[in-house]
């Protein structure tokens, strides 16, 4: 872990200086620059940094991953990179060298080809867009990324240590970002979105490490528990319903998890949430509020307890969901594709995304991949405390889908980081 602090630790005040000395010749100047210069640079030093300690780089990144939206932003065409995107697709050309040349061993099961059947479905929704371009920079956030996170993590976490120091870096970088959260939403008392996050991403991230420092034991030791009230205000700061009902009933999700009931409760949660959601889009106007408050509470604590306006989001929801099944119905088999809307950035329900942006063919592709996982993972949850977190987690995330979506923002990151965590521990416990 000192090596990784090391290593990376002196390439990000590279990184520092070198975002410094760009604000300081101007935007123009600096792109020329580094592109020329720079970029050649950085690319050498990583690749000696990778050849120093390769899985240092997945901690360092990890780490990174709150601060990814906002610092060190490279737009090259029409995708724009950051220090986590290049930095994985760097470790999976790391991955595939070490399989091919290293005889590190990668099982290939029914859950990596659905994986690729999805990227297959969503490459066709993609090319048929109207937005193609639009709609592939989407795909490449949503999807390409986040299966490669998974890939890199599968295959590079081999042991009990490497796994810990991925989790901790994780943690540590949630916490870091959790201080400014907390600070900011002291200073204002209105719901908070820093460092180019929104709200929802910062609670994703926070539950994330709420789960794990609870249940793992670790906020038994100071640094763990300093942590866990950080990331705790963090949470607090983003005013999220959904997530907040999960950490209070998350002992009686873990406890059933532990018990091997987590298959029974992914079934259970998509069913329920999948007649909720038809229901809603049929029936749109039912939660009307007669007293529309939003300019008085939507963004303070308010919006925790006053139920006009749980009403009034679940309303413009539904009607979300219901153009989002209209769009779906234009094109059944294989979607529209990927897109940001002109009023709504996402539908805020993961069923009506996948079903709009994939088709019949997407949503039941990503719907069966998550009910694979936590039946092929339900069993090792009984033996393994950090397998169930990792599926409590993966619940939790996709339960908060139901009414603020899945397909943006960090949501994809976190959820396919747990599912490759959980096929490093499968690899370890065996």
């Amino acid at each position: 872990m000192k090596r990784t602090i090391l290593v990376y630790g002196i390439f990000a005040i590279i990184l520092a200086l070198e975002l410094l000395l760009g604000k300081t010749v101007g935007v123009e100047e600096s792109k020329s620059i580094y592109l020329l210069y720079i970029l050649p640079i950085n690319a050498v030093l990583l690749a000696a940094a990778i050849r120093t300690d390769a899985l240092g780089l997945l901690c360092a990144i990890l780490a990174f991953l709150p601060f990814s939206r906002e610092f060190f932003q490279v737009e090259i065409g029409v995708i724009t990179f950051n220090p986590y995107t290049l930095g994985i697709i760097a470790l999976s050309l790391v991955a595939f060298y070490r399989i091919l040349f290293k005889g590190y061993k990668y099982s290939f099961r029914y859950y990596d080809l659905i994986i690729i059947l999805i990227g297959v479905t969503f490459l066709i929704s993609t090319i048929r867009s109207k937005t193609m371009l639009d709609s592939g920079f989407l795909a490449f956030h949503s999807i390409f990324i986040p299966v490669i996170s998974y890939f890199v993590i599968r295959t590079l976490v081999r042991n009990e240590d490497e796994y810990r120091r991925c989790v901790i870096f994780l943690i540590g970088g949630i916490s870091l970002f959790g201080i400014e959260a907390v600070i900011k939403f002291v200073a204002t008392h209105e719901r908070v979105s820093i460092f180019s996050m929104p709200f929802i991403g910062i609670a994703t991230m926070s539950v994330t490490a709420i789960f794990y420092l609870a249940y793992s034991g670790w906020w038994k030791k100071v640094p763990g528990l300093l942590s866990l009230l950080i990331i705790s205000g963090a949470l607090f700061s983003t005013l999220s319903r959904l997530y907040f009902a999960s950490v209070v009933v998350s002992p009686i999700l873990y406890w059933l998890i532990r018990k091997g009931k987590g298959f029974f409760l992914m079934l259970l949660m998509i069913t329920m949430t999948l007649i909720l959601t038809l229901w809603l889009s049929f029936y749109p106007g039912i939660f009307k509020s007669t007293h529309f408050e939003k300019e008085k509470g939507e963004e303070t604590a308010a919006r925790l307890m006053n139920i006009n306006l749980w009403k009034e989001a679940l309303h413009w929801r539904a009607f979300s969901y219901h153009e989002g099944i209209g769009n779906f119905a234009s094109a059944p088999v294989f979607g529209v594709g990927l897109y940001k809307g002109k009023v709504y950035v996402t539908r805020h329900n993961f069923h009506v995304e996948w079903l709009e942006y994939g088709g019949i063919v997407g949503y039941l592709l990503y719907t069966g991949s998550f009910l694979l996982h936590f039946l092929s993972f339900s069993a090792y949850a009984t033996l393994d405390r950090f397998i169930a977190i990792n599926l409590l987690i993966l619940l939790v995330i996709l339960s908060n889908g139901f009414t603020n979506g899945f397909m943006h923002g960090i949501m994809p990151y976190i959820a396919f980081v747990m599912i490759g965590f959980n096929e490093a521990r499968r690899k370890i416990i065996k």
